[in-house]
């Protein structure tokens, strides 16, 4: 696991306020090879084709990956052509495979938690992916958690792209315990509420 940092409690904002700051940042000082003065230009979806955008099974995209995308859809990588995006969509078995090499028991969850997952940054023998699966209250999707460094896990690790973007832009400092949002006042809330929507009333599952 990652080294431990103390959560910034000075930052309250969420959803699309949150990612507001983490672009703020991003044109200020640079977001991976985005924005900045030695980054890359962001490269943003254009208006039509973001508002023409779905997730596969039809539903809208959160506000705050909305809202990132509207600035950049080049960091993700998710997509071959920004100017006509399509999704391309895993489930768990098949990311796990594809991640791992391995299923290591990814596939059993599927017949409760069959979403669509997206792979994003971060991890070596974890991996965080988006999972669209119910949205919570504000709209937004979890970004979950597999690891396969003792027995295999999967647990909620973010309760949004908006906590992720701002956690990978050092706008709020995050604890590197695996599912450590559950219990951040700020967002146990969203956190407790995507594993009751998601993962069958867990925060954190167990395999094996």
């Amino acid at each position: 696991m990652a080294a431990k940092k103390t959560a910034d409690a000075a930052v309250d904002a969420q959803g699309v306020d949150l990612v507001d700051l983490v672009i703020a940042k991003a044109k200020k000082d640079g977001f991976g090879n985005v924005g900045g003065k030695k980054g890359k230009p962001p490269r943003p979806i254009p208006p039509k084709a973001l508002d023409a955008l779905r997730f596969p099974d039809g539903s809208a995209l959160s506000p705050s990956l909305r809202r990132w995308l509207a600035f950049d859809a080049s960091w993700l990588g998710w997509f071959d052509d920004i100017s006509h995006p399509v999704f391309k969509p895993k489930k768990l078995g098949q990311y796990a495979r594809d991640e791992y090499e391995m299923e290591w028991g990814y596939k059993t969850l599927e017949p409760k938690i069959g979403g669509d997952c997206f792979g994003l940054h971060g991890g070596s023998d974890s991996r965080r992916l988006l999972y669209v699966g119910k949205p919570d209250k504000t709209g937004e999707h979890p970004v979950l958690l597999t690891d396969t460094d003792d027995a295999p896990l999967l647990c909620v690790q973010y309760p949004g792209v908006d906590v992720y973007l701002a956690v990978h832009a050092d706008v709020i400092r995050a604890d590197g315990a695996y599912g450590s949002f559950a219990k951040d006042p700020r967002f146990a809330g969203r956190m407790k509420e995507h594993g009751k929507l998601n993962l069958g009333g867990k925060t954190l599952i167990e395999l094996g």
